[in-house]
């Protein structure tokens, strides 16, 4: 299976913007440890998952938990740019296809997630499934794939799913099936990541206390 890498091509600049390098994730007591930086975060409490865009995550976190009642941990994907003022449309545009990336990555495989998003959750263009996509939608898909690797997902589910199954009732099957499994699903993966050869998160994670 392949990834959408964050490597090579997701290393250049996206117009002023320079891609995650590295993603942040984050306990409780994440407001003395994130920097003052741009970045998407995604607010993660069990199943339920919430992305935004910041400015200054460590100044956007604390206000976002408090609107959406949820967080347990945060994985924080900080970006880099000289250009600070001329980048605030394209981080808000990677916010869009990261959350449309979660969606699809989500109903296309039936995860038992809940996405709090209402702005942007649709499937993402077809654009997505082309050879090779944008710069910036391979981005977003990397930044998907990486919060729910982070999770437990298995490497099968964070594929993008067939885009012509997308929609149909197949969605339902998986998700009944995987919600009776999740426990199993989710230890099961965590025992094969141990073995030499397994494929690592998209975006490399650093753990902060």
């Amino acid at each position: 299976m392949e990834y959408v890498s964050s490597s090579n091509e997701a290393d250049k600049e996206v117009g002023f913007l320079i891609p995650p390098q590295i993603a942040y994730l984050c306990e409780l007591q994440v407001k003395r440890t994130l920097a003052e930086c741009p970045g998407i975060y995604v607010l993660i409490d069990g199943p339920r998952l919430y992305c935004g865009c910041s400015h200054n995550l460590k100044v956007r976190f604390p206000n976002s938990r408090k609107k959406q009642g949820f967080a347990k941990k945060v994985l924080c994907f900080p970006v880099q740019s000289e250009r600070i003022r001329e980048v605030r449309h394209i981080l808000d545009d990677l916010e869009a296809k990261a959350i449309s990336a979660l969606f699809t990555l989500i109903n296309g495989h039936g995860l038992p997630f809940e996405l709090a998003n209402s702005d942007h959750a649709c499937f993402l263009p077809s654009e997505a499934w082309s050879s090779p996509p944008s710069e910036l939608l391979k981005v977003a898909i990397c930044i998907a794939q990486t919060v729910l690797y982070s999770t437990g997902v298995p490497q099968a589910a964070i594929d993008l799913p067939r885009r012509d199954l997308l929609g149909t009732a197949l969605y339902s099957v998986l998700r009944s099936y995987n919600t009776a499994n999740w426990k199993h699903i989710v230890s099961s993966e965590l025992r094969k990541r141990n073995k030499p050869g397994h494929p690592s998160s998209p975006i490399p994670i650093v753990h902060v206390n």
